[in-house]
């Protein structure tokens, strides 16, 4: 639920600075500042990667029995190859 709401603000933040950008007289200059652009696109950059870090965990990625078997297997191969070393 956190991880939602910390999104829709993120994102919530960037549509309302570009109408504020377009709409508020008093915000005009900063449609033709740079620093404020590069500001800006920082700031996307930054709400992107989080977005993307606080992603859908839930999720999982099984097994199937196969290859439960063959690791299973793999393990005893190491082990008994682990027992040759320390021997």
């Amino acid at each position: 639920m956190k991880r939602s709401i910390i999104k829709i603000v993120l994102i919530l933040i960037a549509v309302l600075y570009i109408i504020g950008i377009i709409c508020v007289p008093f915000m005009e200059p900063l449609r033709f500042n740079v620093f404020a652009w590069i500001i800006f696109a920082v700031y996307l950059l930054c709400a992107i990667f989080i977005c993307g870090l606080l992603g859908n965990k839930n999720k999982q990625y099984g097994a199937t029995d196969e290859e439960k078997k063959e690791g299973k297997i793999s393990q005893e191969l190491l082990k008994e190859r682990n027992k040759w070393f320390m021997g």
